[in-house]
């Protein structure tokens, strides 16, 4: 398609092919339409969606999306350069696999719902003006301006920078971070500031609240080097620890506040689609959620910061990370915002690789999921072909071979958490090697993969 050309998908029609797209190209699809491209090559024009659509290409500089009904970005889209997305009142934007503005001049407005089911990233310079409901289940590293009149919910773990940079956050509505925080970013809050577990609050910005319903929550513990101050009142259940020049000078409450039928001062909320302007519930918000390895089965453990009108959660598994499975169903305690502390042990176990995932169902929010994590298993055999000293390690961890099949090329492979390969190495056969670990890497449960031969073995490692 040349430049300034258009294509448009008329109501009751599907497109399904490929396009090779000029910069310049506009896509329009009509209500009742559907756009499911095989390929979209180059697109870098303006998409306006009201029907069912899905994006699955990276978009260049100077894309503008415009959504009023029902977009899904699929796993592995890029945005590059400057980007614009606005979302209606009516509609519903899914980022499956995250979504990472890479440059200063990205906008996100958002007035009706938007679900990030990986990671979050903005830089110095990007904006996003909230003023619908936008679910993060993924980690985040937010250095824009943020205007939030809504609901944001951040509910994966915090990101290399969490909450910080030079641009400021204005919370209107309500802001929850399911687990613990750290927060190096000037912030006014009217409304809702609520921290599921552990919070920092690092030097250089403050923390201001500025009108008589403005209300800070935090669930764990508090650090505080610059300026907590303000009128409306605070609850840190545990405790308080100043530093520096650091002040806290908030009324305190003892007792937890009413936050799931939080009322705002001032916000300007949109109004969703045939959804009335009372307020807004929040969904089933997890403060974490973790898997291990329990001998032949894998542990998963998660708390949750709220249960307003929450009614299941449902334990989800896969083989190969894309295609999940339900397993088992744990009801919700209901209209719950205490911390609740959940388990569940899967006692069939894949061998290789097993991807977990909880559905959150609330009777009156969108449907989202947790993050992702992964938990790897061997055969007994698995385990006996190797041997891995010391156990748990610091910077360095030796393997050695007692039964692994055949000789040459050797490839080592070690596994975070989350399924992600943190450290790669090669080597030729041997009775043992050596791997030396790099210091940036974190402490925690790790699954070491040896692949040798068209075989694959596995150990399960603890760094300390």
């Amino acid at each position: 398609m040349a430049s300034g050309s258009q294509l448009v998908v008329t109501t009751g029609n599907a497109f399904k092919g490929t396009i090779n797209a000029a910069p310049g190209v506009d896509i329009y699809v009509q209500a009742g339409a559907t756009f499911t491209p095989k390929d979209l090559f180059g697109f870098a024009g303006k998409f306006n969606n009201a029907g069912t659509a899905t994006l699955s290409n990276s978009m260049g500089d100077g894309t503008q999306i415009i959504n009023s009904n029902s977009l899904t970005v699929a796993n592995g889209v890029n945005f590059t350069g400057n980007l614009n997305i606005t979302n209606s009142a009516c509609g519903t934007i899914t980022f499956s696999g995250g979504l990472n503005f890479s440059t200063s001049v990205a906008a996100l407005s958002n007035s009706g719902y938007i679900l990030i089911g990986g990671t979050f990233t903005m830089q110095t310079g990007d904006q996003l003006a909230n003023r619908g409901k936008m679910y993060v289940n993924g980690s985040y590293a937010l250095n824009g301006k943020i205007t939030n009149d809504g609901y944001l919910v951040l509910q994966g773990s915090t990101g290399a920078n969490g909450l910080s940079g030079t641009d400021s956050l204005v919370n209107k509505n309500v802001v929850v971070i399911g687990g613990s925080a750290t927060v190096d970013k000037a912030i006014r809050n009217d409304g809702l500031f609520w921290i599921g577990g552990a919070a920092s609050f690092t030097a250089n910005n403050n923390f201001i609240q500025t009108n008589s319903v403005s209300y800070l929550r935090v669930d764990g513990a508090l650090q505080y080097a610059d300026m907590i101050t303000g009128t409306g009142v605070a609850r840190v259940a545990g405790g308080k620890n100043g530093s520096g020049a650091g002040l806290f000078s908030l009324a305190t409450a003892s007792t937890v506040v009413d936050t799931t039928n939080f009322t705002p001062n001032g916000a300007d909320m949109a109004k969703p689609c045939g959804i009335d302007n009372s307020p807004l519930p929040l969904p089933i918000v997890l403060q974490n959620f973790t898997a291990k390895a329990v001998g032949n089965a894998a542990q998963l453990n998660w708390s949750t910061v709220s249960e307003l009108n929450g009614k299941a959660m449902v334990v989800q598994h896969s083989t190969d990370g894309v295609n999940f499975e339900d397993i088992a169903t744990i009801a919700s305690t209901g209209n719950n915002s205490l911390v609740q502390n959940y388990s569940y042990t899967d006692n069939n176990v894949a061998s290789g690789v097993n991807y977990y995932r909880l559905k959150l169902v609330s009777s009156d929010a969108p449907t989202s999921y947790s993050a992702v994590v992964a938990v790897k298993f061997g055969t007994v055999a698995d385990q006996q072909a190797i041997s891995v000293f010391p156990n748990p390690f610091t910077d360095h961890f030796t393997v050695k071979f007692t039964d692994v099949k055949g000789g040459g090329n050797v490839v080592a492979k070690l596994y975070n958490a989350q399924g992600a390969v943190v450290l790669t190495q090669s080597f030729n056969s041997a009775s043992s090697v050596t791997i030396n670990t790099p210091a940036s890497l974190a402490t925690g449960v790790y699954v070491l993969e040896i692949s040798a031969n068209g075989e694959k073995y596995y150990h399960r490692l603890m760094k300390l």
